[in-house]
């Protein structure tokens, strides 16, 4: 539900966010990076698109889905208060999300770089174990 009805509704607005929000990661590096629309890059130089399936959102419902599975099965039991880890999850890749959009907007070798297969498979590991470190911890709770 959320490829084919969700994301594709809110991407007038996640998209140009993203652009702008990468752009703004690398203007602590370098001047001349500006966003336009879902675009983002040199205006006369590098540029990339985020799309849909490349948005710091895409990776969100796959990661909450791992951490739900994850979590109740080591847990046995749901607990509503463990949602605030699922929320540390959710930023935590968006962040990665945005790192990642930011190394491709940098130049086209480096574009090449994190969109290929070995930055796809880094930033899938990364996840991963970013998904299973916060599945796997439970909260203290005294009483």
């Amino acid at each position: 539900m959320w490829t084919s009805l969700v994301e594709p509704r809110v991407s007038a607005y996640t998209l140009p966010l993203d652009a702008r929000l990468v752009a703004w990661i690398l203007s602590w590096a370098r001047d001349g990076i500006e966003p336009m629309g879902n675009l983002v890059g040199a205006r006369d130089g590098h540029r990339i698109m985020v799309l849909v399936g490349c948005s710091s959102i895409h990776i969100l419902p796959l990661a909450l889905i791992g951490w739900a599975a994850l979590h109740v099965g080591r847990a046995r039991q749901f607990d509503w208060r463990d949602l605030g880890q699922a929320g540390v999850l959710c930023v935590a890749l968006y962040a990665m999300s945005l790192a990642r959009l930011a190394i491709m907007a940098w130049s086209s070798e480096a574009y090449l770089v994190a969109h290929g297969a070995w930055g796809g498979l880094a930033f899938d590991a990364l996840a991963t174990a970013a998904i299973a470190l916060t599945a796997g911890r439970r909260s203290q709770r005294h009483g």
